[in-house]
């Protein structure tokens, strides 16, 4: 299970739903199901309509968190100028100030 299922199955309301229910998720469609889906549509399509709304909210949140990433400040250890890691980036890995060296620490 990846880690967005999981924090989506533990809030609260999708918990109370998917506990002691047969509610299944399947891998390759990317959706959940139940083998009686007529006489559980409402809480089916409450349950499919919070999970597409969570991954989009999720892809939302991990394009701020690269974009964040991106502007973080580096500080060089030789002038102690600051940069983003673009301007590293496009500096080759050197210094924008007095150019030296700079490799970055995963």
């Amino acid at each position: 299970m990846s880690n967005s299922r999981k924090d989506f199955e533990d809030l609260p309301d999708i918990k109370g739903i998917l506990s002691g229910s047969d509610f299944r998720f399947n891998e390759s469609l990317n959706q959940y199901h139940h083998p009686d889906h007529t006489n559980h549509r409402i809480s089916y399509a409450f349950l499919m309509g919070a999970w597409m709304a969570f991954q989009e909210q999720q892809k939302k949140i991990d394009e701020l968190k690269s974009q964040l990433d991106s502007f973080a400040l580096l500080i060089c250890w030789n002038c102690e100028g600051d940069m983003t890691k673009e301007q590293h980036s496009k500096n080759d890995g050197f210094c924008i100030h007095c150019n030296a060296e700079m490799e970055l620490l995963k």
